[in-house]
């Protein structure tokens, strides 16, 4: 069956408002926000990819996360247990993407974690009093020229 979009948010019900759940790396797939995460993530709400995947971003990555976990192979079955929750929830496998600063720190950690694809939600760089816009541009520019010259899976954000 097809998860219903009762556990997403009123609003989000009621202004027919597709979402992607930008997930915290470390504590995102903890036992105590897993049912609920997976319930979001399992929403008919949620944003669909690749034949009806559910698209879910991840963000601030890190060594220092994954030994708090015990190392990359325990993170990856925690998330392992995330995507078997969604699947068991009716929907279809996660299509999780991997965020960072950088392609080769988003490709690492997205082969490390076993997920999808890799992005960027933020470009560095910026000042308190501000960056000229196409400073900005030209750095997102050559993050996805550099992600794409090595042949990375991009989603665009």
């Amino acid at each position: 069956h097809t998860h219903t979009h009762t556990t997403a948010h009123p609003f989000l019900v009621t202004m027919q408002m597709k979402y992607s759940l930008m997930l915290l790396g470390a504590p995102s797939v903890a036992d105590k926000f897993l049912s609920s995460r997976a319930d979001l993530i399992a929403s008919s709400m949620n944003q669909r990819v690749m034949d009806g995947r559910p698209l879910v971003f991840m963000f601030q990555l890190s060594d220092k996360a994954a030994a708090a976990w015990g190392g990359y192979p325990q993170w990856k079955s925690n998330w392992d247990k995330l995507r078997s929750a969604v699947l068991a929830r009716g929907a279809a496998n996660p299509y999780i993407v991997a965020c960072d600063f950088t392609p080769d720190r988003a490709e690492r950690y997205r082969a490390l974690l076993g997920l999808d694809a890799i992005s960027t939600y933020a470009i560095p760089g910026g000042t308190d009093q501000g960056t000229p816009w196409s400073e900005q541009a030209a750095a997102a520019q050559a993050w996805w020229a550099e992600a794409a010259s090595k042949k990375y899976k991009v989603v665009l954000m």
